[in-house]
């Protein structure tokens, strides 16, 4: 684990190594989520997408399952 300085207009530059490690290239989407106390990064690269495409099964059956459970929310 490292630290980095926070420059002008709160830019962040990782390390270089990091960069690498996690494919890191201009022009790649960070998503990051807050916590409580600290700030999770996650790089959303094409490989990142074509790795998790399809994890929840074909898209029909999960929008019909939401629109079910939004139904089902509505009567109560």
């Amino acid at each position: 684990m490292g630290t980095i300085l926070v420059k002008s207009k709160n830019i962040l530059a990782l390390p270089p190594q990091l960069s690498r490690k996690y494919g890191i290239k201009r022009g790649v989407k960070i998503f990051f989520e807050e916590q409580k106390d600290h700030i999770k990064i996650f790089p959303i690269s094409e490989e990142i997408i074509d790795i998790n495409k399809g994890f929840l099964g074909k898209k029909d059956n999960f929008l019909n399952a939401l629109m079910k459970e939004k139904t089902k929310e509505k009567k109560l």
